[in-house]
């Protein structure tokens, strides 16, 4: 199963955090009342957790297991209702998904820039 692929993985490649395999059924999108596999993450030190760097090798440890499978998809948000180039507003990055199949992202360099970028949209 390839969920069991992917465990299996990211126990080595990402120690910062627990990973256990979970089941769930989505109640609408593309794979609606089908079983679905994902994974759970918990930080194993919370107070030095890096979510953004730790899920960008997360996405880059999918892309390099699976890589002709994995496609940039649009995610519609309030923010941004087209959806389009959604990975590249939320990281400050243009061609964000691009950049990442080959690229270490340094999440500290581009702060700035992203604050900048979504200041409009942040609550606090």
């Amino acid at each position: 199963m390839v969920v069991h692929v992917l465990y299996e993985a990211a126990k080595h490649e990402l120690p910062e955090a627990q990973i256990s395999i979970v089941t769930y059924t989505p109640n609408h999108g593309q794979y609606a009342q089908q079983e679905c596999y994902g994974l759970k993450i918990t930080p194993i030190q919370i107070e030095n957790f890096q979510p953004i760097d730790y899920f960008l090798r997360l996405i880059q440890l999918i892309m390099r297991l699976w890589q002709n499978a994995v496609k940039e998809r649009n995610y519609l948000t309030n923010a941004n209702p087209s959806g389009s180039q959604h990975l590249d507003k939320l990281l400050g990055i243009p061609h964000a998904f691009d950049y990442i199949r080959e690229h270490t992202v340094d999440t500290k360099k581009y702060i700035d820039s992203w604050i900048e970028s979504m200041r409009p949209y942040l609550l606090y």
